[in-house]
């Protein structure tokens, strides 16, 4: 049996290598417990933890659910889903 240590290495090689990358600025990894998805031009963010987490944004994004805009960064609390798409829309 493999441990997990080395199956985390096994794994992040063979994305790596295939060339998969995150779809948040600059390819940054997510923070633990969010799931950060790009359909399109619409970045879906799934917070599955507690707390807060912060994700840094290169552009102003709108929210589509909610209508907020994020400037900078975008604040997920616990348990939130964002839908956002670059720059201003009313």
């Amino acid at each position: 049996m493999m441990s997990d240590g080395l199956l985390d290495r096994v794994i992040g090689r063979a994305v790596i290598e295939a060339g998969v990358t995150s779809p948040l600025a600059e390819g940054a990894a997510p923070p633990k417990d969010v799931e950060a998805i790009r359909r399109g031009s619409i970045l879906f963010l799934l917070h599955h933890g507690e707390g807060e987490a912060r994700i840094g944004l290169s552009s102003p994004h709108h929210d589509l659910l909610t209508g907020t805009r994020f400037e900078g960064e975008a604040v997920l609390r616990a348990g939130d889903v964002l839908a956002l798409i670059e720059g201003d829309h009313a």
